[in-house]
């Protein structure tokens, strides 16, 4: 299976969105405050302190990939001259063993990092840096059980926007392993560091949806009810999270499709042995055409794997009244979207209907929206919005497709 790479686990949730330069970026960030102490820094810490700012300076003028691999090649070789000049052992304290982990993680040699963090920690146990990094380390190498025991340490001594992040990445960890119970553990304390609506409702989704993939939809619906008693101004909102639940674990609708675009209309009735992939958008919506710069990869990726995606959008009101016995057929919105898909490379189904019936058989209230079927026809996980998490989804993708 061509499988699309993930980046590093901070950057997994599209609560946090990515590129090369950013996470090289954020790395640095969590390094600002390294532990060079007042005494008169040897040879070993100027010199990783003058790479740190000189790595710095040269991350926003990187551009291309060219660029990119340019600086990867100058930081692996600085890093290598930096490290010659490290003290043994015996002669390391916590800010050596602190600055040596940090220049093993920067060249990729994650083992021997964490080993240095962990004596770097063991010598001062009250760094929060050495910590968060350590759990940076642990989550890197899929350890989430050792990180969020680090986290749960540290929680308390990390700012809450901080926190709620490193909350976030350890849920992930544990979600991608199909931890559904352990990963919910840690949005409830992600929940509880956020204080925007949006975010909470959000987490509250992804919490129910844990439950359902766990096979305890009914503690999803106990759950949410739970959540409605609690904040009683957002029952509106969680009513329709009330009814995406309601449609988990459950088989899907048919489609009433007017138009297939190039294909023949596909078969997402159970039996199938094959996942499928409902995206709900619509040609003139800016989030829909993002999500789809997702989409491309993962049909890319996981076609012949077993995944098939479907793409439906509803004909305009005044397209969709000239359909039926004598009237003129939707010519100029098709060629549109046969254009579009060509031009963009969109080489899945597509289904155009005449009217919104199968937005309301599948609860759909907000586009983009995606609805993910398993071999049985079921539906397993669906989400929506311009926040739509594509690294939950890549997840439930692995799960459902080893699934028997």
């Amino acid at each position: 299976m061509n499988r699309i790479p993930r980046s590093i686990p901070f950057h997994r949730s599209r609560f946090f969105r990515d590129n090369g330069v950013t996470r090289c970026l954020f790395v640095l960030l969590m390094v600002q405050s390294a532990l060079i102490m007042t005494f008169p820094a040897p040879s070993f810490l100027i010199e990783y302190q003058s790479f740190l700012n000189a790595l710095r300076e040269r991350i926003p003028q990187t551009h291309t990939s060219a660029d990119f691999q340019q600086l990867m090649n100058w930081k692996n070789q600085r890093i290598t001259q930096i490290l010659r000049l490290a003290p043994t052992p015996d002669g390391r304290d916590a800010t050596a063993w602190y600055a040596m982990g940090h220049l093993l993680q920067l060249r990729g040699t994650l083992p021997e990092a964490i080993h240095h963090m962990q004596e770097s920690l063991r010598r001062d146990d009250a760094n929060v840096s050495a910590a968060k990094a350590l759990l940076n380390l642990f989550l890197q190498t899929d350890q989430p059980r050792e990180a969020g025991r680090l986290l749960r340490q540290y929680r308390t001594k990390i700012p809450p926007g901080e926190s709620g992040a490193l909350c976030l990445a350890v849920a992930q960890s544990f979600f991608e392993q199909a931890d559904y119970l352990a990963a919910n553990d840690y949005l409830e304390l992600a929940r509880l560091s956020f204080s925007r609506d949006h975010q909470t409702r959000r987490l509250t989704g992804m919490i129910c949806q844990n439950f359902a993939l766990a096979g305890e939809k009914k503690k999803a619906l106990e759950y949410l009810s739970a959540r409605e008693r609690e904040r009683p101004a957002e029952q509106s909102s969680l009513r329709d999270l009330r009814r995406h639940v309601g449609l988990l674990h459950t088989p899907a609708p048919e489609l009433d499709v007017e138009h297939w675009l190039d294909h023949p209309a596909p078969n997402i009735a159970g039996g199938q042995g094959r996942v499928t992939l409902i995206d709900f958008w619509a040609p003139g919506c800016p989030d829909c055409l993002d999500s789809m710069t997702e989409i491309k990869p993962l049909h890319d990726a996981y076609q012949a794997a077993g995944l098939d995606i479907i793409s439906l959008c509803t004909l305009p009101e005044s397209d969709s009244s000239a359909t039926g016995a004598g009237g003129n057929e939707p010519a100029a919105f098709l060629s549109r979207l046969h254009t579009m898909r060509e031009a963009r490379g969109w080489s899945w189904s597509f289904g155009v209907a005449a009217t919104g019936s199968n937005h309301e058989r599948f609860a759909v209230t907000t586009i983009p929206h995606v609805v993910l079927m398993d071999k049985q026809g079921n539906i397993r996980f669906m989400d929506h919005g311009k926040m739509l998490d594509f690294p939950r989804l890549q997840a439930t993708i692995d799960h459902l497709l080893a699934e028997k």
